[in-house]
Order: C-alpha cells, then sequence, then structure tokens
C-alpha cells in the first residue's frame, strides 16, 4: 500500500517525443500532492485508492511520478514491470485513472471549473477491491456509488492509525 505519510512528490519529468515520460533524474520540476483515500486488496494485490493534485502539468505526470515512487497505477502497461500489468489485467482490462476535476483561469482572470463523477472505467475495477478497514469502505463509497466527488479539500487522507 502507498504509506499514508506520502503527500507529495517532487521529481522532475523528462519527457521526449513519442516515449513514456520518466520522473527524477534531469527533466522539468514537477510536484505532485497526493491524499491516500484508502487501501484494499484484490486476491493477493495491495492497492490504494488516491487524491492526486498536480502542482505542474507534465504528460503523464501522475502516471510517472507514481511509479517513480514504486506506484504505478493498476493496469499501466506503460509504466509498471510488465508482470504486474499482467497481474492486474488478470482482473481489470483498463488503466485506472480518473480526472474528476479540472479548473483554470483563462486568459481574462475568470476561473473555470469541470467535474466529471465517477464512471464504468473507475467503478467497475473498484468493485473487485475488498476495502481494508471501515475507513476505507467509507472513502470508497463515493467513488462506487457514482455520486458527485469531492473539492480537494474536502478530501481527508487515510490516517495511519486508521488502516487496521
Amino acid at each position: 500500500w502507498m504509506s499514508p505519510h506520502v503527500l507529495e512528490i517532487r521529481a522532475s519529468v523528462y519527457w521526449r517525443a513519442s516515449l513514456p515520460s520518466r520522473s527524477g533524474g534531469r527533466g522539468r520540476p514537477s510536484r505532485t500532492r497526493l491524499k491516500v483515500l484508502a487501501h484494499g486488496a484484490c486476491g493477493s494485490e495491495a492497492l490504494s485508492l488516491v487524491a492526486a493534485r498536480l502542482g505542474s502539468g507534465r504528460q503523464h505526470q501522475i502516471r510517472s511520478h507514481c511509479a517513480h515512487r514504486g506506484h504505478a497505477t493498476v493496469c499501466d502497461g506503460t509504466y509498471s514491470a510488465l508482470a504486474t500489468w499482467e497481474s492486474d489485467f488478470g482482473w481489470c482490462s483498463q488503466n485506472v485513472l480518473h480526472r474528476y476535476r479540472l479548473s483554470f483561469k483563462d486568459i481574462g482572470g475568470c476561473e473555470h471549473e469541470v467535474l466529471e463523477p465517477a464512471t464504468d472505467g473507475i467503478t467497475s475495477p473498484l468493485l473487485a477491491v475488498a476495502p481494508k478497514c471501515k475507513f476505507s469502505a467509507a472513502a470508497m463509497r463515493p467513488w462506487l456509488t457514482c455520486t458527485r466527488l469531492h473539492d480537494w479539500k474536502q478530501y481527508k487522507p487515510l490516517s495511519a492509525k486508521r488502516t487496521s
């Protein structure tokens, strides 16, 4: 599981043409803030539900940063080891990453926000995941029921004290 103490990943991201992005080493400075919301398991695989907030917008930044920390997203054939991808593909047919909120300021300074509820692409794989504890089950519920997802500030990270 990803530790609830991991609050951000700061690693440069390097991207070139059609090659996968690479985190660490050379590249442009990049920051991804994280909130580990839940822990669960699918068979023998330990999984974490994580809310991520970009501090920069590099290509494949979330996927590259998570893989850099040793926690590739589920069924990611580009950023995970082949054995991990094959294991994931046994129960999940697509990469599990859902952008549910996009906000930005336009050239005039007006703020815009687009919200996308949880879709079948994330709810179907989550149905196969058994929550590790009651706190994880509660955090997973909105993602499973396709209810409106929250703003970043409203998400409470899983406490290390509440993971068992």
